[in-house]
């Protein structure tokens, strides 16, 4: 009787890579990266700095929870004071 392969998916490099980043940071900082590496790539040199502010403030809000346990939630705009108080 023939075994019954197991699909798993295999993980990326940059998902294992970041395997302890917690939820909802993770998706997001992946999902970021893909997006700056696509655009430079494809030559989109001008989107590219759209896409790495997007990764920033992603990280950015990363750092705030891992410094205060809060963050800038992601449906509001990062306010400069914020950034100052918190990291």
């Amino acid at each position: 009787m023939p075994k019954a392969s197991s699909r798993t998916k295999s993980k990326s490099p940059l998902e294992t890579a970041l395997t302890k980043v917690s939820l909802p940071f993770r998706p997001k900082i992946i999902q970021y990266f893909l997006e700056v590496k696509k655009r430079l790539a494809e030559g989109k040199d001008e989107s590219v700095g759209l896409a790495a502010g997007k990764l920033c403030e992603c990280v950015l809000r990363f750092l705030q929870n891992e410094v205060s346990g809060k963050y800038t939630p992601f449906n509001k705009q990062i306010g400069r004071a914020s950034c100052r108080e918190r990291v």
